[in-house]
């Protein structure tokens, strides 16, 4: 296992156990004191801990060897967890954020104690700030190592990796949640009006399919073959363009196979004159030197052509 992997899991198990807690504590307070918005919020943890446990479950799944049925390993499973996990978010746990704000609206229940929706709000934020720190050295880690320029949007397409953008992404929205539900308890505590309680849901709900739909897309890209990044990519013909004996390059494709392995197919030709033995050693030297340059290029495959 790769150091950083060892650091998701980590982030994992810490985030888990503190989501698991703070959800149940939420839905039984919810619904003790009839918040719609603290019941929101509580759909809001479990879709944090269970996006945690089906990332975890991709790690685990993704270390399978390669054998005879799938011939470069299981690397792509992190990307259907991930996958899986936007779309538990955007249909349980939004969904039902969404509705018990509708009802809410449509049936008010008055709120019987605002302490305790305070409380367990306050404790959630301060355990989201904790992890949020976690997680965003975590990020900025991981992130500071993106090769290329451009905005931070623009940067942010270049990670393949789903944990880290679903952790990051889903600690700041946990903390939007909760102060968003605090505000439509003060609001409703202050006017009498429980219709802030059931639009915070309803926003809460909002903001975890907007988070559902992004990590959708962006899982949905590498399942279906996501190629390196355009900086990635011309560093390597840069590399490749080097090596004098390379006439031209045909063709260069690329496909992530997890987020720490690339698959490279290159089609290259080479000058006249040169034997078969001469080529497959400048194949071996081309190979070390992409490997070197960019470590997560795991499997290259080159094919020569050479002029008649």
């Amino acid at each position: 296992m790769s150091s950083q992997e060892k650091r998701n899991k980590k982030l994992l198990f810490i985030e888990i156990a503190g989501d698991l807690l703070t959800s149940l504590f939420k839905f039984i307070i919810g619904i003790v004191s009839h918040s719609s918005a603290v019941i929101a919020e509580g759909f809001h943890s479990l879709a944090d801990t269970t996006n945690q446990i089906f990332l975890l479950i991709g790690i685990e799944r993704s270390k399978k060897q390669p054998d005879k049925i799938h011939p470069f390993g299981y690397g792509k499973e992190s990307f259907f967890w991930a996958f899986m996990s936007a779309i538990f978010i955007l249909a349980v746990s939004a969904t039902m954020a969404i509705w018990e704000g509708i009802n809410q609206i449509r049936n008010p229940r008055i709120i019987s104690d605002f302490r305790l929706g305070f409380l367990i709000l306050g404790v959630s934020a301060i355990f989201q700030l904790i992890t949020l720190s976690f997680s965003s050295e975590h990020f900025y880690r991981f992130f500071k190592n993106i090769k290329g320029k451009g905005n931070f949007f623009r940067r942010l397409k270049s990670v393949k990796e789903p944990t880290i953008i679903n952790l990051w992404f889903g600690d700041i929205a946990a903390i939007a949640g909760n102060i968003i539900a605090g505000i439509a308890l003060f609001l409703t505590m202050t006017t009498g009006n429980v219709i802030f309680d059931g639009l915070a849901s309803i926003l809460i709900g909002l903001i975890l399919a907007g988070l559902a739909i992004f990590l959708i897309r962006d899982s949905q890209e590498l399942l279906i073959g996501e190629a390196v990044s355009p900086a990635v990519y011309e560093e390597m013909v840069s590399l490749i363009s080097e090596v004098e004996e390379v006439e031209s390059i045909i063709s260069l494709k690329t496909m992530h196979l997890s987020p720490t392995e690339v698959l490279v197919n290159a089609d290259l030709e080479f000058k006249d004159g040169l034997t078969t033995q001469e080529i497959e050693k400048i194949i071996d030297v081309i190979e070390r030197k992409l490997k070197k340059k960019i470590p997560n290029l795991s499997q290259i495959y080159i094919e020569a052509e050479t002029k008649y």
